[in-house]
């Protein structure tokens, strides 16, 4: 049944005894339920535990008067919107504007004319109804409101579910409202709202009207939980709390119960309208812990994204789709000089001269380098090796750019050059050095073997052969060096000739033959 279709509850406060039965039997005639009260405490006593619609108050009561009780309701947050009817003999102009001014909607003269009476009485619900659904709706929008637009991007999960549950016990006007989330076999609740207990509050998945509900799937209201064949009265026990009525809505996600929101009572009875916004709470719940969940895992995987990109010696920065810089790590900054906020969200022009970044953005969807200059924040220009590939995260997409500092290797590889450069201009030292004396000794040697200063007898003649074969071939390599270091510094190209190796052995033997001798190797040829 919805609250605002209820029967109406009206209290009647008066003395007389014979006055609360003539009320009372017009008011059942009309439906009405009723409850009385025959003093003023005894009528505040009973607005402590239940919920009236309506107040038929008499002016002239026994312990007080009519007027003092209904300036205390009047001020009081919780009964402030009880409407009062006075119903008193007292029939003065001036008692009817003075329980005007204590705040009372309406005054009926004794005897009471039953159709006066039920006219005011129809009216004063009417009003009471419409002003409570237009206060319950405007509730309704800002607690809504409340939990949908949770910032989950900057609080924690205990913060979102404090959030929920206190925005669902004001709209329910519950006394406490927890959230569990499934555990294995357990539901955990981490706020628990309203308990004196401290620590998160666990309780088996398959037990109390909370596991009911979890592994039914179904939701679950009850207004008497000492009848209720679910109710776990241990949780009263461990949290100190003594429940009355407790309302229960599974959280789906993807047709799955992943927990269930739980709103409890000790006085107010919940209606099939609560149940319906609890439902509706319940769904909001599960897209905000779907949100969260979802966010925290890209948070966890862009945090473990950005500590590998930071931990790499090479320069790297991302780039969207249009042509913004989302990020950059720290060797980019070691090597830039720019700090992140400098240059998020900056063009990547910044970074390259015209023409260069012309390159750059002609580089296709596969890996490819190409070496160009970046520009530092200092305006210095360094020389870099560029290297682009797409990227696809989440829903986020763009171009990856690393870049390697060439300054070191260029710096290496003209100071090999200068080496090659310094063994080539050694090389031809040494080469030079050494033909000069090698001349002298094969112009002596030649001068000997065509005897022109004297005969020489054979022995003599196959010595001085020896020595100007050994001298052309110590010629023959002193050339080669300066050849190969022509070659090493690029100064000749490489000319590939082919060999004969019998050639080369006998050479070999013809200069050794001495060495051989001193030291007794024989040398077979086959």
């Amino acid at each position: 049944m919805d609250k605002f279709t209820e029967q109406p509850y009206i209290l009647v406060v008066d003395d007389d005894q014979d006055n609360v039965k003539i009320l009372e039997s017009f008011l059942g005639s009309e439906g009405y339920k009723t409850d009385r009260a025959y003093t003023g405490q005894e009528a505040l006593q009973k607005l402590e535990t239940k919920s009236f619609d309506l107040i038929l108050l008499d002016v002239m009561l026994p312990d007080t008067d009519g007027y003092q009780i209904c300036k205390k309701l009047k001020s009081s947050p919780n009964h402030k919107e009880i409407p009062i009817t006075f119903v008193s003999a007292l029939d003065r102009i001036d008692d009817k504007l003075k329980s005007l001014n204590v705040g009372a909607e309406d005054f009926l003269s004794k005897p009471i004319d039953e159709q006066e009476l039920l006219l005011k009485v129809r009216r004063q619900i009417h009003n009471k109804i419409l002003l409570d659904k237009t206060r319950r709706e405007k509730r309704e929008l800002k607690s809504l409101g409340n939990i949908i637009s949770i910032n989950y991007y900057e609080k924690s999960l205990e913060e979102i579910l404090d959030i929920i549950t206190i925005e669902t016990s004001l709209l329910l006007g519950s006394d406490r409202t927890s959230i569990f989330l499934r555990n294995g076999k357990f539901l955990v609740s981490k706020n628990a709202q309203g308990l004196s207990s401290e620590g998160p509050l666990i309780i088996p998945s398959d037990k109390g009207i909370a596991g009911h509900v979890a592994t039914s799937g179904n939701y679950y209201m009850t207004n008497d939980t000492e009848k209720d064949e679910f109710f776990n009265k241990k949780t009263d026990k461990k949290t100190g709390y003594q429940t009355r009525r407790v309302i229960c809505c599974p959280i789906f996600h993807k047709h799955k119960v992943i927990g269930v929101i739980q709103s409890l009572n000790k006085q107010d009875a919940y209606t099939d309208y609560d149940l319906e916004m609890l439902k509706r709470i319940a769904d909001h719940t599960s897209n905000i812990l779907i949100r969260f969940y979802t966010e925290k895992r890209l948070k966890e995987s862009e945090q473990l994204y950005k500590n590998l990109m930071d931990g790499m010696n090479n320069a790297l920065f991302t780039v969207d789709n249009d042509g913004k810089i989302s990020y950059v790590n720290n060797s980019f900054t070691k090597l830039t000089g720019y700090i992140p906020d400098e240059i998020i969200r900056k063009d990547i022009k910044i970074l390259f001269i015209p023409t260069d970044l012309h390159n750059i953005n002609d580089l296709g969807d596969d890996i490819e380098k190409i070496q160009t200059q970046i520009i530092s924040k200092d305006f210095d220009l360094f020389p870099v090796e560029i290297s682009v590939r797409p990227f696809s995260i989440e829903n986020k997409t763009g171009r990856i750019f690393t870049a390697i500092d060439m300054r070191d290797r260029i710096e290496i590889e003209k100071r090999q050059l200068e080496m090659q450069k310094m063994r080539s201009d050694f090389n031809s030292m040494i080469v030079h050095d050494l033909k000069n004396p090698l001349s002298i000794i094969m112009g002596f040697a030649e001068m000997l073997e065509s005897q022109t200063i004297g005969e020489l007898n054979q022995k003599q003649s196959d010595f001085v052969a020896k020595i100007v074969d050994s001298s052309e071939q110590l010629l023959k390599l002193t050339n080669e060096i300066l050849e190969i270091s022509k070659f090493e510094s690029g100064k000749m190209p490489l000319k590939m000739q082919e060999l004969d190796i019998s050639d080369l052995i006998n050479q070999i033997v013809q200069t050794q033959q001495l060495s051989f001798k001193k030291k007794d190797i024989s040398f077979i040829e086959d």
